[in-house]
């Protein structure tokens, strides 16, 4: 339970609100969103139990490791 209160319109309201999109915005650009598209996308199509969160990184890892292609370095 949170004890801060719930502000529904304002200035405050305005921040709280562009400061969750530059949040959104920059998990994105950094790619820390794409662990949360796979568990979406578990939730649909998967079996089974999902990767951890270390184990989507490793796989994520050993597979850009192992096909190079698109990348300049």
């Amino acid at each position: 339970m949170s004890v801060l209160p719930v502000v529904r319109s304002g200035p405050l309201r305005r921040i709280g609100v562009a400061l969750g999109l530059a949040w959104r915005y920059l998990k994105a650009v950094l790619g820390e969103d794409r662990y949360d598209g796979y568990l979406a996308w578990h939730r649909q199509h998967g079996t089974g139990e999902p990767m951890t969160a270390a184990e989507y990184w490793r796989s994520r890892t050993d597979h850009q490791e192992a096909h190079p292609e698109g990348r300049c370095c």
